[in-house]
């Protein structure tokens, strides 16, 4: 869900470590290519890679329409347990399904803020910080 390294930009001058996954090729290679030493930058898909990515205290999620796998959901919430999460979602569907379903494994939504990045189409971002609640 990394993208071409975007949210890691934003984020690498305030961590001690970005670890970065995106699956589709050309994006992984331009996020490489921008991340640079600064982070971690792994091709493959999130489900598949989980047991390489390190502990989190902030995870930030931007997946396709189709929402994060359950399978990402769980992890998320039984072993890589980020205290902050921040989830954006290009999609109101997948994001309601996800939001129960992290609410499930012991996240609770801070701020859901809407951004309209598309003028004049249906198409809406929805940004959400969630925060462990256990």
């Amino acid at each position: 869900y990394g993208g071409v390294g975007f949210f890691a930009l934003g984020l690498e001058s305030r961590a001690k470590r970005v670890t970065v996954v995106e699956r589709d090729g050309p994006s992984a290679q331009d996020g490489k290519r921008n991340l640079g030493e600064r982070g971690t930058y792994l091709y493959g898909d999130v489900a598949e890679v989980t047991e390489q990515i390190a502990e989190a205290d902030c995870m930030v999620v931007d997946p396709p329409r189709s929402g994060l796998a359950p399978s990402v959901i769980h992890w998320i919430g039984t072993k890589a347990r980020p205290e902050q999460l921040l989830y954006v979602s290009c999609s109101e569907t997948s994001f309601i399904r996800d939001l129960s379903a992290l609410q499930a494994v012991g996240y609770e939504a801070e701020e859901i803020t809407p951004v309209d990045l598309f003028p004049h189409t249906p198409h809406l971002e929805l940004v959400t910080h969630l925060h462990r609640v256990d």
